[in-house]
């Protein structure tokens, strides 16, 4: 029978981030060189990491990998899935990760596509799932004009569909 080895959290912090190339900063107990070469490892196991560097003295991993395969978000969540949390500094630099729902659907999107092969914008689906519920909760009940009207979802799925591609840049 195979035996399973519980994997310990190792908490990070996010030193420096740009498209295409990541770097943490372990604590102090978790610089233990086997921790560092089996993260490394691991790493570079994964679908679009280029390289990854270890600095032991200093308890930082550079991973460096294709911003075309993985987003800001995905990189850490990657990173989380391998059992190292990555908390952020109190001045983060101009550009770094921030938490948003276009942020968590891109990810969804890039994980899904990595699994699939097949390509999936859930910045279009998801507005056009608040509209489909929409029209067929105004089929089933009307306008509901005296209750949360129907068309309320209409105009939600419009105004999430503006704001999740007013800051994007060129289409994927």
């Amino acid at each position: 029978m195979k035996q399973v080895h519980a994997r310990s959290k190792h908490h990070a912090q996010l030193a420096h981030h740009i498209p295409g190339r990541l770097r943490v900063r372990l604590p102090r107990g978790d610089r233990r060189s086997h921790v560092m070469e089996r993260l490394q490892h691991d790493l570079l196991t994964q679908p679009g990491v280029h390289a990854v560097d270890v600095n032991h003295a200093a308890g930082s991993v550079t991973v460096s990998y294709d911003p075309q395969q993985h987003s800001d978000t995905s990189m850490l969540g990657l990173l989380e899935d391998l059992e190292v949390v990555v908390g952020t500094v109190l001045e983060v630099p101009h550009g770094a990760t921030t938490l948003s729902l276009a942020g968590a659907l891109d990810d969804l999107s890039h994980r899904f596509s990595a699994w699939t092969g097949h390509a999936l914008n859930l910045r279009v689906l998801f507005p056009l799932s608040l509209a489909g519920f929409g029209l067929w909760q105004i089929r089933k009940h009307g306008l509901l004009l005296d209750t949360l009207p129907s068309w309320f979802l209409l105009w939600l799925a419009f105004d999430a569909f503006v704001k999740l591609h007013e800051h994007q840049g060129t289409p994927q």
